[in-house]
């Protein structure tokens, strides 16, 4: 998939893990200028986040996700919208970024 906002493109393609059950979420977020972009990635939403780990969440009781390419301070958050909850990361965008997620179930 290809996309742009105004402050970033974003190149994002799913492929398969190699011991199936899952996919990668493969991200490259590209700013359009030169100057830094403030942006925020949602990786999950469920009525339930359960921490698994340093890198991810158990969804629901029923599936995981896990961000492999950032340290953990940088891992985001979980917040409550409505009766949903959500996992979302702040990402400083100066350069061109690639990011693996990987969702398990």
């Amino acid at each position: 998939f290809l996309y742009q906002t105004p402050q970033v493109r974003v190149e994002e393609r799913f492929v398969p893990l190699d011991r199936g059950g899952g996919l990668t979420r493969l991200l490259k977020v590209i700013p359009v200028d030169s100057e830094p972009v403030q942006i925020w990635l949602r990786l999950a939403t469920g009525r339930a986040l359960r921490r698994m780990g340093a890198e991810g969440y158990q969804v629901d009781g029923r599936w995981t996700v896990r961000l492999h390419d950032l340290p953990e301070s940088q891992r985001g958050q979980i917040r409550k919208v409505a009766e949903q909850w959500e996992w979302i990361v702040p990402l400083k965008v100066n350069a061109a970024m690639t990011l693996h997620a990987s969702y398990q179930w």
